[in-house]
């Protein structure tokens, strides 16, 4: 018995390793991030699959919107009516790459930007070559697809400051009042007359997208030994 559950421990652990292996070298997937219009021309996104593994892998593709919080986190809905992706389903023979058209076809007159998922999703496979106690495996990609209506931009500006619960940190309240998604990773800050690159503020948060007509709440490092106001910070978004 003792012999039996150090098997399955033993085969759990191997299943685990090989899962992380798989997630980071299954395949790769380009761009992971990309814009559209509405509609025209730029409606559409090339995407490029390559198998870098020593065996077949059976792929499809689905397309998700995306609800953003006010903490950044993301929920999802079935988009599949508003994307064309062709092909949606493929075999990648190994070393070998695939092209794969994902085009937006959802509401042509679209007055503020939207984000979707389009996920990259393994069918899952047998690696154990066993039978009904084998373990299947998949891993998944997910690429952001953000829909923008031409000449939209974003206006982000700081509405509230407070002390967190978190020692040495504040709790800042940003908004979009643009008509376009901003990318935290490309604002620049000004805080009580100081400047601060987008480059060192990237610890400050983790999700990066803060849609259009929202709000966003992060954590910062206390950047004085008072909590500032909100009109001591203004954001510059350089994209």
């Amino acid at each position: 018995m003792i012999g039996q559950r150090l098997g399955q421990m033993a085969l759990l652990l191997f299943a685990a390793t090989l899962l992380c292996a798989l997630e980071a070298w299954a395949y790769r997937v380009q761009p992971m991030s990309y814009d559209l219009a509405p509609s025209g021309a730029e409606t559409q996104q090339t995407l490029r699959i390559e198998n870098t593994r020593d065996f077949p892998l059976t792929l499809e593709l689905l397309a998700y919107s995306i609800e953003f919080d006010e903490t950044g986190t993301e929920t999802y809905e079935s988009a599949e009516d508003d994307f064309l992706i062709f092909p949606p389903q493929m075999i990648i023979e190994p070393g070998a790459s695939q092209a794969v058209r994902v085009q937006y076809v959802g509401d042509p007159a679209l007055e503020v930007s939207k984000s979707y998922r389009i996920r990259v999703e393994q069918i899952p496979v047998n690696v154990t070559g066993g039978g009904s106690g084998a373990i299947g495996m998949a891993v998944s990609f997910s690429t952001l697809a953000n829909v923008v209506p031409k000449n939209e931009v974003p206006t982000m500006n700081v509405v509230n400051v407070a002390a967190s619960e978190t020692e040495g940190m504040w709790s800042v309240t940003i908004e979009n009042e643009g008509d376009r998604y901003a990318r935290l990773s490309r604002t620049n800050w000004s805080i009580a007359g100081s400047m601060i690159a987008s480059d060192e503020t990237k610890s400050w948060y983790d999700g990066n997208i803060v849609p259009p007509k929202s709000r966003r709440t992060i954590e910062i490092p206390a950047q004085a030994a008072e909590v500032l106001s909100a009109a001591d910070f203004s954001l510059d978004v350089t994209e």
